[in-house]
């Protein structure tokens, strides 16, 4: 829920403060650390088995080649195999749109990715001094050897561009970086911090590696390695994570494995004869997005054709038939920042490059729909369904493949569905639902038959159970199935599907059917008769532990039906406060119900002025078509108490048309027992970010105290020295922001430090001067 202000919070920065708890507040915290704590615990035990087994076997540990590329063990398996990770712009701006939504660019829109965060995992240290990367790189795990591909991925994702050539994708964006050493437990702890998306070009290594290693299992086969395409342990972790924290989208590189081969004949080239099954185990999490590897496009994308398969990108399906890649970007020469100099670039290839190409993009997407949201941030399957949904055609065929998933990423087209939503609201639309278990979602659309009518819904699925270690297992990994229809009339119009998701003779092109696979469902009408469409969401069997199941919906091609029906609104009514108002009102049915606006005045028959709105504020979002209704609640705290208040409640119909109730009156008063705190007290310590970061002088820092207790908040430099102590007392349950002046301190890296009971927190500052 969001509220018009907050108590104990300062004004300054208070839509980022708000945004970080639209996060977290549909964030599982507590899961996410439970699963750090144990992963973190077993990553340490079972790496330091696998370093001593090395050693003692003469195995290698960690090497780097001259292109860059990383190489090191990680753990030994059940049956003491050792596991290894393997690492896996102007141009490349170009070739998805990207250079378009930039300062100067065709669009007009002016994005660089400023105050938005990525993380990257990846082989080692990012080289933080170099020119293109000064000021906005944090090495979160204390890893201090460089790495020219971690510096060349951070480049590519948000580098300057003092060398033009070498423009990364969000300029203006930070970078939390850390190594792959841990990467689950680090991973879950920043999506318990509030992390929107980070990249992973890396991967365990499957099959061949360097012509003499083959990482299979002959027990299992002798000729392929069956970790291609297989859902195992690693993969739900990844689906796990994801799943506890809506908001988190990974970035995963597709992998450089297709045509990889020995030196002997021994066992079969890595994606067989035909190219097929050949992206390793995280890769093919449901959650992800997993990104493949196409040539550059120097003069942008105008054909299908233009999009031209690298040699080596892997390709789909997963064993249970699902769509891999997801999307495809450029990671044919990349130019960017390398780690050997400040000042020093190279050229590299592969699903390494194309990934972050995609990271520093979407970290634009999410930056305009903030802009545009009144602060709100966009679900990981809400962005992974706008990607999917504007992604540029390739490959033979309409629809997916396996080779270049669902096409090339379009960050303009993207980003202009964005602004077309928020301008608009009849072109295009962006939705983010909840279906119960046994329930339906549906909406109309108009269509007058001269373009297109497209249908997206995305969501991030409960982590599947992975089968027993076996070649190509057919078990479907899909938990929640929902279904996306589209009817008109007596026709009826079905996702995008393969007829055959054998990964030993996948089909080469789509066709259309109910779709038991994805957690992704798409359908396309190509030439659409004019006329009205219903497009319904629903789901098979009952939903994991009873529902409800999140989906994001977008829509495109026709606009709202002007068949709607009003909302059977059955009350509506005003409750006063201490500092606060309460709105409850309860519909008793919805027909293309888009949401709710609030509109309050001083006088009951003077001027209302809006205050809110289901544009900035998700929990005003109507139900679309529903003969159920809902219970829907506001708290206006942008309130004086003695003064009178009057509210109307407007609602909006998918075609933009407007009905108002009321108005209702209420007087709040400090003499009310009612306060914010009252109804909604920190369910959980926490230390906040301060903001702004980097900062020069001022900063202010938000801790959240969830019981009355002794708390210590201070400030630190890197020697450890404490240089600032902001709290030290006994303090009730609430909301805090304290600001920390730094004038008298010289400019450089600080960490602030909560420590209330058990619970201890840091977090790192960067003082600019």
């Amino acid at each position: 829920m969001r509220f018009g202000r907050m108590l104990f919070v300062l004004l300054f920065g208070f839509n980022f403060i708000l945004a970080q708890d639209a996060v977290l507040d549909r964030t599982n915290v507590k899961e996410l650390r439970k699963m750090a704590k144990r992963w973190e615990e077993r990553f340490l035990r079972k790496h330091a088995e696998a370093v001593a087994r090395a050693q003692q076997e003469g195995w290698i540990i960690h090497e780097k080649d001259e292109y860059g590329k990383e190489f090191a063990i990680m753990w030994l398996d059940d049956m003491g195999n050792p596991i290894y990770f393997e690492t896996d712009n102007l141009n490349a701006a170009k070739t998805v749109s990207t250079d378009d939504v930039w300062p100067g660019g065709s669009a007009g829109f002016s994005l660089e990715g400023d105050g938005m965060i990525a993380g990257e995992w990846d082989g080692d240290a990012v080289r933080g001094t170099h020119q293109e990367l000064t000021g906005r790189i944090f090495q979160q795990d204390g890893e201090t050897a460089l790495s020219d591909h971690s510096t060349h991925v951070a480049g590519t994702i948000l580098a300057t561009g003092v060398d033009a050539n070498a423009h990364g994708m969000a300029p203006k964006a930070i970078l939390h970086a850390y190594d792959w050493d841990n990467d689950e437990s680090e991973m879950a702890n920043a999506a318990a911090n509030g992390l929107l998306i980070s990249n992973h070009s890396y991967g365990q290594v499957v099959g061949w590696y360097n012509l003499i290693f083959w990482a299979g299992d002959p027990n299992i086969s002798d000729q392929e390695d069956y970790k291609f395409g297989f859902y195992g342990d690693l993969t739900a972790r990844w689906d796990s994570i994801a799943y506890n924290a809506p908001y988190y989208q990974i970035m995963k590189s597709a992998g450089n494995n297709r045509g990889e081969s020995g030196v002997n004949n021994d066992h079969e080239v890595d994606g067989g004869a035909d190219g097929y099954d050949c992206i390793g185990p995280r890769g093919v999490a449901k959650n992800v997005i997993t990104v493949g590897a196409v040539d550059d496009i120097p003069n942008g994308y105008s054909q299908p054709s233009d999009v031209v398969m690298s040699s080596f990108s892997g390709w789909g399906p997963t064993d249970d038939g699902r769509i891999k890649p997801d999307i495809v970007a450029n990671g044919i020469g990349v130019y960017s920042s390398i780690a050997s100099g400040d000042a020093n670039y190279d050229t590299y290839d592969g699903t390494s490059m194309a990934t972050p190409n995609a990271t520093g993009s979407l970290l634009l997407l999410q930056e305009h729909y903030h802009a545009l949201s009144g602060g709100n941030y966009m679900r990981a399957a809400t962005l992974k369904a706008l990607v999917i949904h504007t992604a540029d055609e390739a490959g033979a065929a309409d629809g997916p493949d396996y080779k270049f998933g669902w096409g090339l990423l379009n960050t303009r087209k993207a980003v202009a569905l964005i602004d077309s939503v928020w301008k608009d609201q009849k072109e295009h639309t962006i939705q983010e639902r909840s279906l119960a278990n046994g329930g339906t979602y549906s909406i109309q659309v108009y269509s007058d038959g001269t373009q297109p009518l497209r249908a997206t819904i995305c969501w991030t699925d409960p982590p599947g159970t992975p089968p027993a270690p076996a070649l190509d297992p057919p078990d479907i990994m899909l938990v929640n199935d929902l279904d996306l229809r589209i009817t008109n009339g007596a026709n009826t119009y079905y996702p995008w599907k393969f007829a055959s998701p054998d990964p030993n003779a996948p089909s080469e092109t789509a066709t259309t059917g109910d779709n038991i696979r994805d957690n992704v469902e798409q359908v396309y009408i190509a030439s659409p008769s004019p006329g009205t469409y219903t497009i319904t969401v629903s789901h098979k069997g009952a939903l994991y532990n009873g529902g409800p199941q999140d989906f994001s919906l977008i829509v495109s091609g026709g606009n709202y039906s002007d068949q709607s029906l009003p909302v059977s609104l059955t009350s509506f009514k005003a409750t006063a406060g201490n500092g606060l108002v309460i709105l409850d009102w309860k519909t008793e049915s919805e027909t293309n119900n888009l949401g709710f606006n609030i509109l309050r005045s001083q006088n009951e028959n003077g001027v209302y002025q809006l205050i809110t709105s289901f544009k900035n504020n998700k929990e005003l979002e109507g139900l679309g078509s529903s003969a159920t209704g809902k219970d829907y609640r506001f708290i206006d705290t942008e309130v004086t108490n003695g003064q009178t208040y009057w509210y109307r409640l407007e609602d909006v119909s998918l075609t933009g048309s407007k009905k108002q109730h009321g108005p209702v009156m209420a007087k709040p008063s400090a003499d009310s027992p009612l306060t914010y705190e009252s109804l909604f007290p920190p369910e959980r310590f926490s230390l906040q970010q301060n903001y702004p970061n980097p900062f020069n002088p001022v900063t202010h820092i938000r801790v959240d105290i969830a019981q009355p207790q002794k708390v210590q908040l201070a400030v630190y430099d890197l020697r450890g020295q404490k240089v600032a102590e902001l709290l030290n007392g006994y303090h009730q349950t609430g909301r805090y922001v304290v600001t920390f002046d730094g004038s008298g301190l010289p400019s450089g890296v600080y960490f602030s430090r909560l420590t209330a009971g058990d619970f201890s927190d840091v977090k790192r500052m960067l003082l600019l001067k």
